[in-house]
């Protein structure tokens, strides 16, 4: 019975220290969603130019122009290269 205490805590040893590194990422990662939209330099793409018409709306980015029905539905991505 000795022979198998020694393996036993390895085992739950190795099984908390994966259960830290999880909840560690998933806490990064959470953390990560929430605070992401709060700071803009991070952020690659920002708004340009933004233009209304009649019947659409048209914003460019950096990355990209786009164009919006009257809905607010997305019509059509143009991207720049």
């Amino acid at each position: 019975m000795q022979n198998g205490k020694p393996q036993r805590a390895s085992v739950l040893l190795e099984r908390r220290n994966l259960l830290k590194l999880g909840l560690v990422g998933g806490g990064a990662f959470v953390l990560g969603k929430f605070v992401g939209p709060l700071l803009p330099f991070f952020s690659a793409d920002r708004i340009i130019a933004e233009k209304e018409l009649q019947d659409f709306k048209l914003i460019e980015t950096q990355k990209e122009m786009r164009v919006y029905n009257p809905k607010g539905e997305e019509i059509v991505i143009f991207e720049k290269e």
